[in-house]
Order: structure tokens, then C-alpha cells, then sequence
């Protein structure tokens, strides 16, 4: 059978009232044998849904709806022209909705002008704002990607730090051997001594004293030199 002779056949079975839906699996067979007939199918696509979709039994409905989904880029352009929003979420339940709406949105650069002023404003709304919110998500996924890599990077070189500096790492902080105040003139200088077989300290004052102190105590065991009288 030629593709003419194909055509001419779903030309008559247009007009049958009501379609039958074994008319819309013949598109779908018809498309897979006579790929070159996509200009001819999509315009039958058109016709069908201008006879008013409504009027439909719900078998013969989900047939066409399927019929659609396997059509795909053939039928786009009817769907996104023809389609009331309403038609388009009954067309959305029966399909894989997060695809066909990826579809679509790639689809719909390719429509002429003309054609994209034909399309309900809410089915374009509904396309994009899929797109937009899914590249939101993607920015958010992202973020967290790169935050458990810092997280990652700072936990590695946490670890190469202990490896390589173990005593460091674990030393406690220095403290202070001596805390003293009231130094006239302030200290000029101090030193860890042994002194009788005890360990003192040796500080030197900006007043011309040096005065030992007990390590241990810090009490003051006497002054090496300066006022010996103090």
C-alpha cells in the first residue's frame, strides 16, 4: 500500500462521528511504517482536536491521549496550539509528566512566531516555571555539593595536620612560669635558675634590682642586689 493510498484511508475515517479508538492506535502504526507522512499526521492531530474533545467517552479519550504521547514531536505542535489548559492537564495525567514537559519546553523554540502567540499563556507558564524552578533546584543541589567539599577538603587537611605534627597538635598551649605585679620600672629580664638544689627565678627590674623568687611559690627569697634595704 502507498502513503497516498494510506492518507486517502484516515482522510475517510475523519469522518466518522464519533471517532472510534482504534483510529488513534491506526495514527500511531501508520507514523512508525510512514515516517514521511509526520506533516500529514500532525495535521489530522489539529482536526481531531477541533471536533471538540469533550464529547468523548473516556475509553476512546485515553486512547487518543496515548496515541499523543507516542506521536510525540509530531503531535507537539498541536498540543501546545489547540490544547485548552484544561485538555493539556488531562493530556499531562496520562503521560510521564516530568519528561513531556521537558519535551515541550525543547519543543517550543522551534515554533514559528506566529504559532507561539496561539498558545494558552498558562501552558507556557506551566512549561517555563517547570524549567525555572528546576534549574532553582539545581543551583540549591549544587551549593550543597560544593559546601560538602569544603567540608571534605577541611576534614582532609585536619587529618594531614595530626599526621604530621602529632606532638604539636596535641601539646597543651604554653603557660605563664611566673605571674607577678608591681615591679617598680617594669621587668627588664627573668630566668629559670637552681638555687640550692631548688629551681628560682631571676627577674630583673627597670629599678636596678634583681630579686630571686621561689618557682613553686613565687614568694621572694631575696634580693641578689640593689636595695638591700627594700
Amino acid at each position: 500500500m502507498t502513503r497516498e493510498a494510506v492518507a486517502d484511508g484516515i482522510e475517510r475515517l475523519m469522518e466518522l462521528n464519533p471517532l472510534p479508538a482504534l483510529f488513534y492506535c491506526t495514527l500511531v502504526i501508520v507514523y512508525k511504517k510512514y515516517p514521511s507522512l509526520d506533516s500529514f499526521l500532525g495535521n489530522i492531530v489539529q482536526k481531531v482536536i477541533a471536533k471538540d474533545l469533550s464529547s468523548r467517552d473516556e475509553i476512546t479519550r485515553k486512547a487518543f491521549y496515548r496515541a499523543l504521547n507516542s506521536l510525540k514531536t509530531v503531535a507537539y505542535s498541536a498540543i501546545l496550539t489547540k490544547f485548552t489548559m484544561e485538555e493539556f492537564e488531562e493530556f499531562l495525567a496520562y503521560s510521564n509528566r516530568t519528561e513531556t514537559l521537558s519535551a515541550l519546553k525543547e519543543f517550543l523554540p522551534t515554533l514559528s512566531t506566529h504559532q507561539q502567540k496561539n498558545i494558552n499563556e498558562a501552558i507556557v507558564n506551566m512549561i517555563k516555571d517547570r524549567d525555572e524552578k528546576k534549574d532553582k533546584a539545581k543551583d540549591e543541589k549544587d551549593h550543597e555539593k560544593d559546601k560538602e567539599r569544603e567540608r571534605i577538603r577541611l576534614d582532609r587537611r585536619d587529618r594531614e595536620r595530626m599526621t604530621f605534627f602529632p606532638i604539636e597538635m596535641s601539646r597543651p598551649p604554653p603557660q605563664p612560669v611566673f605571674v607577678h605585679h608591681g615591679f617598680v620600672g617594669g621587668v627588664t629580664s627573668c630566668a629559670v635558675v637552681n638555687s640550692e638544689g631548688k629551681k628560682a627565678i631571676l627577674v630583673g627590674t627597670g629599678e636596678g634590682k634583681c630579686e630571686l623568687y621561689d618557682a613553686e611559690t613565687h614568694m621572694l627569697l631575696r634580693i641578689v642586689y640593689g636595695n638591700l634595704c627594700s
